[in-house]
């Protein structure tokens, strides 16, 4: 469901990729579970929903650290926390772009 959902967003379809990547949250693997929280961040920010964005981003940081993960392959902690450290919540930091989804 996710990859689904990653090639929705791609493509420019928001919403449907959002209801892949809400599926997706049904994973029970803790990466799979923290990729699918940063792509509905990510979708609710393009779609300008920064709440919701915030909400799932501090999700996706929860089930990191939680589980001791600094890294999986499209997010990082670092990543996660300069995205709700930034005062519009979109920009993870001026001189670093964040990996996709997050960016």
């Amino acid at each position: 469901m996710l990859g689904l959902g990653l090639t929705r967003q791609a493509t420019g379809d928001h919403l449907d990729a959002l209801t892949h990547h809400e599926q997706a949250t049904a994973l029970d693997q803790p990466t799979d579970l923290a990729r699918a929280h940063a792509a509905i961040a990510a979708t609710h920010r393009t779609l300008d929903r920064p709440e919701e964005a915030l909400h799932h981003w501090r999700l996706a940081l929860t089930i990191l650290t939680d589980h001791d993960i600094s890294q999986i392959e499209e997010i990082n902690t670092a990543d996660v926390r300069a995205h709700l450290a930034a005062p519009d919540h979109s920009s993870p930091t001026a001189t670093r772009k964040a990996r996709w989804p997050l960016a």
